[in-house]
């Protein structure tokens, strides 16, 4: 079950009471219906909890809106106001088969309403839907064929598959239409970002923020760029300047601490990037359960050991996956560097960060009928049934590849489910990115994540990272040999010996052009989007000496999890020759080295 329906208040065993509702309706039907005093105070009732929802939903608090809007859906099951609204909830909660079902729904009831129909194309888009997703966006498109928000999401969805042409019209449409906007200079930025066009994106988002100086989206995407090597650029009094302003929205405020505190970093003021860092992790409101991190551990390490994976895994058809490649890590460990380096080979397809591993897990036990939850239901699946679900994971990614030989899943959250990986893909590859934690926490530290709520604070983000190692540890002892490592420092160093090694365990021939992958041009959709579109560089490595006055309780947190050995750092230099702008090169520059 997931957590949506775990907090779904019409659940018979939540203890509120409307369980009785259904009954309830069904005598009234027999008595002739509704009495009209019984109508209009459910239609009341529905009004105040819609109002609810929406203030629960514009005040982050996601899983309370979910609540409200559970009821109103146990009342009237088809009110289609509702069900867009738990479809927005349900793809702030990362639950996209929930979002698409109530968006389908929604707009089953308005067929017309292109704002639905956009919701939809966006959450089909994000679930890897191409076919769906375009007809989806073309209807919306066929309706309103100057709105820019179906501009701006039709565009997103052709960048997202690979199309960046046809964005790049769609959005070029954008710009002349809406002169004065900076939205879809914003997306135009991105999508020439794709193209590997830097120098165009920083020149869209200058144009953005000249249009909107209120706006800090441009500012943040300067900001990732490295833009601001002076503490004295004027952008920097401008973001400044809008902290000031009241009205500035709490997510938007939250930009702005970011921006600022990458401007500060560049510029070398790490006291005062510290400073605006801690300022926006504050402005995150979203409470991280550590008990529940480490009860899930717990749980995989009880059920995936050597002898338990090597069995299920010897069932049906043991070449299931060969044509899989997984990167695990922790988040800023190098698995955008990696996936962008295994994006250059012509028999590759990158998939990026994709939520499959997980929706297996989810569904493993309502697809199979079994009743212990994940991943205590794997012990009741019968070969056949973990055949036919790594099959039809399998059949589903080959309609994404293109053609490709090979598939790409870059979750690093898929480290928790390794075990789940090698029993339905005995024959996919598993690379695990490492890095040295400080480094490794520091970045996540600074970086305005979405959804990753133990990110916003040292201490937990140090207990994370432990939980991460310890199931890591068990991965590597139950999967012997398997597991193929790629440490950051030792890329960054020595690329073309370290890629060559990666290449010769995913069974790729080498190309020259994988020395040059800043250059491809790919749709990216993680925080190291800027990074992956350029040279080599290496600032990243020991970057949290420079803030090192600020993490005594990060250090003491990681405890053992620090050690030479860990962080792979032996030969290497503590720091690097700054060159012309600000970046740390090694001799060869035409590999990045990005987070």
């Amino acid at each position: 079950m997931g957590f949506l329906q775990r907090c779904d208040v019409t659940s018979p065993s939540n203890g509120i009471g409307f369980g009785s509702h259904s009954g309830f309706s069904a005598a009234l039907a027999a008595r002739g219906g509704e009495p009209r005093w019984v109508s209009v105070s459910k239609r009341l009732f529905i009004l105040k909890l819609r109002r609810l929802a929406k203030a629960y939903y514009d005040g982050n608090s996601f899983l309370r809106a979910n609540v409200a809007l559970s009821v109103i859906l146990r009342l009237s099951p088809d009110d289609p106001r509702a069900l867009f609204r738990r479809g927005l909830v349900a793809l702030e909660l990362d639950h996209l088969d929930l979002a698409i079902a109530s968006f389908e729904r929604s707009a089953a009831s308005k067929p017309l309403n292109w704002n639905i129909l956009v919701q939809l194309g966006q959450a089909l888009t994000l679930n890897g839907e191409y076919a769906k997703a375009r007809e989806t966006l073309d209807a919306a498109h066929a309706i309103a064929p100057d709105s820019l928000a179906v501009l701006i999401a039709l565009a997103h969805m052709y960048r997202r598959f690979g199309s960046a042409e046809e964005a790049g019209a769609l959005l070029s449409r954008a710009v002349r239409l809406y002169p004065r906007s900076a939205a879809p200079l914003i997306a135009m930025g991105l999508n020439c970002l794709d193209r590997a066009r830097k120098t165009d994106a920083i020149a869209c988002f200058e144009k953005a923020a000249a249009l909107a100086p209120d706006d800090p989206r441009p500012y943040y995407q300067l900001a990732n760029a490295g833009n601001y090597t002076e503490a004295n650029h004027p952008h920097i009094a401008q973001l400044q300047r809008l902290l000031g302003e009241k009205r500035l929205s709490r997510d938007d405020r939250c930009a702005v601490h970011f921006a600022l505190g990458d401007a500060y970093d560049d510029a070398g003021h790490w006291d005062s990037a510290f400073q605006q860092y801690r300022r926006g992790n504050r402005l995150k409101k979203c409470g991280f359960d550590r008990g529940a991190l480490r009860r899930g551990v717990d749980r995989r390490l009880r059920v995936f050991t050597k002898d338990y994976v090597e069995s299920h895994a010897a069932f049906g058809d043991i070449e299931r996956g060969g044509s899989l490649i997984f990167i695990v890590g922790m988040p800023r460990s190098g698995t955008s560097l990696v996936e962008q380096i295994l994006a250059t080979h012509p028999d590759v397809y990158a998939g990026g960060e994709r939520n499959d591993v997980a929706q297996l897990a989810n569904r493993l036990q309502s697809q199979s009928g079994v009743r212990n939850p994940y991943p205590a239901c794997l012990g009741e699946l019968s070969p056949e049934a973990i055949d036919a679900i790594a099959h039809c994971h399998v059949a589903k990614v080959r309609e994404l590849s293109n053609g490709a030989a090979r598939f790409v899943d870059k979750m690093p959250m898929n480290c928790f489910d390794i075990g789940l990986i090698a029993v339905l893909f005995p024959r996919a590859k598993l690379i695990h990115c490492r890095r040295d934690p400080r480094d490794t926490c520091v970045s996540c530290f600074f970086q305005d994540f979405a959804g990753c709520p133990w990110a916003y604070d040292m201490a937990n983000i140090a207990f994370f990272y432990r939980e991460y190692a310890r199931i890591m540890s068990r991965w590597h002892s139950v999967l012997m040999g398997r597991i193929h490592e790629v440490r950051y420092e030792e890329l960054v160093r020595s690329a073309e010996p370290v890629t060559r090694n990666l290449f010769r365990y995913c069974g790729l021939t080498w190309t020259d052009r994988c020395l040059e992958f800043h250059t491809t041009e790919r749709f990216v959709d993680t925080a190291s989007l800027w990074q992956v579109k350029t040279p080599l560089y290496a600032t990243s490595v020991g970057r949290w000496k420079n803030y090192a006055r600020h993490l005594g309780p990060l250090i003491g947190a990681l405890g053992d999890s620090i050690s030479r050995e860990e962080c792979g750092l032996a030969g290497l230099p503590a720091s690097g020759a700054r060159s012309a702008d600000g970046r740390t090169r090694t001799a060869n520059s035409s590999v990045n080295g990005s987070d």
